[in-house]
């Protein structure tokens, strides 16, 4: 744990420890009761998280050993604590971009902070008015960045990607699409005042996008909107009438239907999280189907066959039939992670990841991750790997034997953001850096 947070957000000097009279003044971590948050380079001697570890400059310190010396508030009392300052280790082949000064990254709420294709790397930077940066996959060297682009509240979010445009908002701003190659403007979609929050999926030349209202003084349904890719025109907008008033998660498409999760802003009686279907071409709905909870389940992914929703419910997975929304089988405790084919699905339960028969939601054991403070890691199937993000690294296996085929501890406490393509993934780190891993030896 941060020695900080010890002695509730004191601040405290690293001071070397053959050097006594020289201080490096670190700032406490800001999530003390959050472990998996803390920054990488100061090490606890004894379990490990890492927070920041600059000069007053914001220089990084060098390697070595360090004495925590932290004052105490409101009280003349002093504790000192040995720590280990270690240099970030970067995978093979790889690159960061880190977070340190006025110029690094930084990013507030949800929604994606990372895409990737096949060459380039998208970077959401709440930083600098907020911007988005293109970035080369192989190389790392920066390729283009928004400049003038109203992202609002500082902050900055993408949407989705294909192979000609990025799609990117702010907390509360419009939906904009600009140009993978150039970072123009090409298009810009205004939702209502007052929405935002967005989530969105582009398959082929259908873009889903969903805002609510984060504003708790201006609560209202969220919406469900349709959107020409191409031009940015609305095809059809939807609003959901369940006494939600905030999406959860990018939307799912799948064999004619969208799928939204919703879910209430705060905890109101008889309301709770809701998956909505909706017919792709008109916006109706279809169906609805309550699963239960009070509030805000994480943004687990809904995944999808031909034939089924498998949705992240409050309490666990729930499969419902996509024609109808009739419930076909249920995992209790478990969260979806990635689709393996129509037949199979991976999911994970804890720290175990289960292979899941998608036709009955019977499941085997598959792997086990180290123990994880994540609430849940990435995961996606790649040719024929699964590729998983948790907060200690990324590790890939064979689908057929579960054989561990790629590993790679990451120097500092991964988040669940993260994007992956045949060739690579690219992790975010809790201290608001981004590492590119290339996938080596996988065997795809």
């Amino acid at each position: 744990m941060d020695p900080a947070c010890l002695v509730g957000n004191a601040s405290y000097a690293l001071v070397p420890a053959n050097q006594p009279d020289t201080p490096a003044w670190v700032t406490a971590g800001d999530y003390c009761d959050a472990e998996f948050l803390f920054y990488d380079g100061f090490v606890d001697i004894s379990e490990g998280p890492r927070i920041p570890a600059v000069s007053q400059s914001g220089e990084p310190l060098p390697p070595g050993e360090y004495l925590a010396v932290i004052d105490i508030p409101l009280r003349s009392e002093r504790v000192v604590l040995p720590v280990t300052v270690v240099e970030a280790e970067i995978p093979v082949g790889g690159w960061r971009v880190e977070h340190a000064g006025s110029d690094g990254l930084t990013w507030l709420g949800g929604g994606n902070i990372v895409l990737s294709s096949e060459d380039r790397v998208f970077i959401a930077d709440a930083n600098n008015g907020s911007r988005v940066i293109a970035i080369d996959a192989a190389s790392g060297a920066p390729i283009w960045s928004t400049t003038g682009i109203d992202l609002t509240l500082n902050t900055a979010f993408l949407q989705a990607l294909s192979n000609d445009q990025l799609l990117v908002s702010g907390q509360h701003g419009p939906l904009r699409s600009l140009n993978v190659d150039s970072g123009r403007e090409w298009w810009v979609f205004e939702f209502p005042a007052d929405y935002g929050d967005l989530r969105s999926t582009l398959v082929g030349n259908t873009l889903i996008s969903a805002a609510g209202t984060p504003r708790e003084s201006d609560r209202r349904p969220p919406l469900v909107s349709r959107i020409d890719p191409s031009t940015g025109e609305l095809v059809w907008q939807t609003p959901l009438t369940d006494n939600t008033d905030i999406q959860n998660g990018a939307p799912a498409i799948a064999s004619g239907v969208v799928l939204v999760l919703s879910t209430p802003g705060e905890p109101r009686a008889g309301v709770g999280n809701t998956i909505h279907a909706l017919d792709i071409e008109t916006g109706q709905v279809r169906w609805t189907a309550d699963l239960g909870g009070e509030q805000r389940f994480h943004s687990f992914p809904t995944l999808t066959t031909s034939t089924l929703a498998i949705v992240p419910g409050p309490t666990g997975i729930v499969a419902y039939d996509l024609d109808n929304g009739d419930q076909r089988w249920a995992i209790p405790g478990a969260t979806p992670l990635a689709l393996a084919s129509e037949s199979e699905v991976f999911a994970m339960n804890g720290a175990s990841i289960l292979r899941v028969n998608t036709r009955d939601g019977t499941f085997t054991p598959f792997a086990e991750l180290e123990a994880t403070a994540f609430p849940h890691p990435f995961g996606a199937v790649i040719g024929q790997q699964l590729v998983v993000s948790h907060d200690k690294g990324v590790v890939a296996y064979q689908i057929s034997s579960a054989a561990l085929s790629f590993s790679w501890n990451s120097p500092a406490r991964l988040t669940d953001r993260a994007a992956v393509t045949s060739t690579h993934i690219t992790v975010t780190t809790s201290n608001r850096s981004v590492i590119h891993v290339p996938l080596l030896d996988t065997g795809r």
